[in-house]
C-alpha cells in the first residue's frame, strides 16, 4: 500500500497525482520485501529479482534509461537477491545477492 506525494509516479498507481488514502501497489506479486523513498521504490520478490518505480532521472533503475516509471519495471541483470536497503542518500541502491553487493 501507499499514499501521499506523487510527482513522479513512486506510488506506482500508473498516475502522478497525490493520493490521500492507501491504494495498492500496482504490478505486483509475490512481494517479501520493500523499500520505500521520497522519489523512488524498490520491491524484492520472492524469485530474488528486485523491481523499482518513480523518478530515474539520473539512471537509478538501471535500465540504461532517465525515463521516470509510474508503474513497477525489474531491473535489468538483478537476480538471486537476498536484500534490500533504502539509504538517505540520492545515489544508489546496493543489494545484496549470490554473488555479494551488487550497485554499490
Amino acid at each position: 500500500m501507499a499514499w501521499g506525494y506523487n510527482d513522479y509516479g513512486q506510488l506506482s498507481d500508473g498516475t502522478t497525482m497525490d493520493r490521500y488514502t492507501p491504494r495498492r501497489v500496482r504490478g505486483l506479486t509475490g512481494v517479501a520485501t520493500v523499500a520505500a523513498g521520497q522519489h523512488h521504490s524498490l520491491a524484492l520478490k520472492g524469485d530474488g529479482t528486485v523491481w523499482t518505480w518513480g523518478v530515474n532521472g539520473s539512471g537509478q533503475f538501471g535500465d540504461g534509461t532517465t525515463t521516470d516509471r509510474s508503474t513497477p519495471v525489474q531491473i535489468p541483470g538483478m537476480s538471486g537477491v537476498a536484500a534490500i536497503r533504502y539509504t538517505l542518500c540520492e545515489g544508489p541502491r546496493p543489494a545484496l545477492g549470490d554473488a555479494g553487493l551488487h550497485g554499490s
